[in-house]
């Protein structure tokens, strides 16, 4: 069984998709025939049993184990069919958005916050050098798998960066004037501190052992990205904040920019861009739909006669 499931894990290219589909799934067959795995454990698993579990990681979970029992199926394991469960579910766990089940509320800083939190950052050390990088490549658009799985082999030669995110879609970075001097200075010193040039594979975000010493080449862990942007915003005043609220701010910066005549400077499908969006539905739906109630009072100001 372990070998049926890595087959079915190596099939998705991003190690992050990899990690979570495992974890949907390998705790409902561990140790288990297959096709003894009734219809109504998979429920059970996917609900969270006597701990309720939010709406989308109920689908999340279904859909993963839908997944494997289909890859299951394709190479002659016997299992018992769960979509009849699988289409209950999905009626009554519907997709939610915008943070709606999160313990914290999604985050959308101003301009002025993003510079007291890059403020932050400096304090004449490599690791807030490193932190202020963290930020920006966020407020660029970043995803946390794609700040820590960035290497300066995704730089091409015109100063852009390029590489494979989410499901395999091509992403890329534009530099502005000021990440690309953070990235040169940067590079400068991670060449120092190394004794050669960076290499293609070498990690750009890097670990700091004790506060202190910056462990050049060594790849700085997802969870510990997270622990820094939540520690940079708490010193900042900022409350709490996720990486993911530097992605939402993002789509919130875009959308609120404005030309000289007060018109918006950046349209939905220019956002979806720069978020690397498959489709610009999930752009509306889930980063700018809910900015949407300024909108309408705007709107209702105007129409109020």
């Amino acid at each position: 069984m372990p070998e049926l499931l890595a087959g079915w894990l190596a099939t998705y290219e991003n190690p992050a998709s990899r990690k979570t589909l495992s974890r949907h799934v390998a705790p409902l067959i561990a140790g288990r025939d297959l096709a003894t795995i009734t219809p109504g454990e998979v429920v059970a698993w996917a609900t969270g049993g006597a701990q309720r579990i939010a709406n989308n990681s109920v689908r999340s979970r279904i859909a993963a184990v839908r997944s494997f029992w289909a890859w299951a199926e394709r190479h002659g394991v016997a299992v018992q069919s769960i979509e009849v469960e699988a289409e209950r579910l999905r009626k009554a766990y519907p997709r939610l958005f915008g943070g709606a089940e999160t313990k914290y509320p999604n985050r959308r800083l101003e301009r002025d916050e993003v510079g007291r939190l890059l403020s932050s950052c400096r304090d004449g050390s490599w690791q807030g050098s490193r932190n202020q990088l963290i930020v920006r490549l966020g407020i660029h658009g970043l995803r946390l798998s794609d700040i820590t799985g960035l290497t300066w082999g995704m730089r091409e030669a015109d100063g852009s960066w390029s590489w494979r995110g989410k499901q395999n879609r091509l992403r890329v970075l534009v530099p502005g004037p000021a990440l690309a001097e953070c990235l040169r200075r940067w590079e400068r010193a991670y060449s120092a501190g190394l004794g050669r040039t960076v290499g293609g594979d070498d990690a750009v975000i890097v670990s700091v052992k004790g506060g202190k010493r910056v462990l050049w080449g060594t790849p700085l862990g997802g969870e510990a990205v997270r622990v820094t942007v939540q520690r940079l915003a708490q010193r900042a005043g900022l409350g709490h904040l996720t990486t993911h609220d530097l992605r939402r701010t993002c789509a919130h910066l875009l959308h609120e920019a404005r030309t000289p005549d007060g018109g918006r400077q950046f349209g939905l499908v220019e956002i979806q861009r720069a978020l690397g969006h498959a489709s610009p539905v999930v752009t509306e739906r889930s980063y700018l739909a809910p900015m949407a109630r300024a909108d309408l009072a705007i709107s209702s100001a105007v129409l109020d006669m």
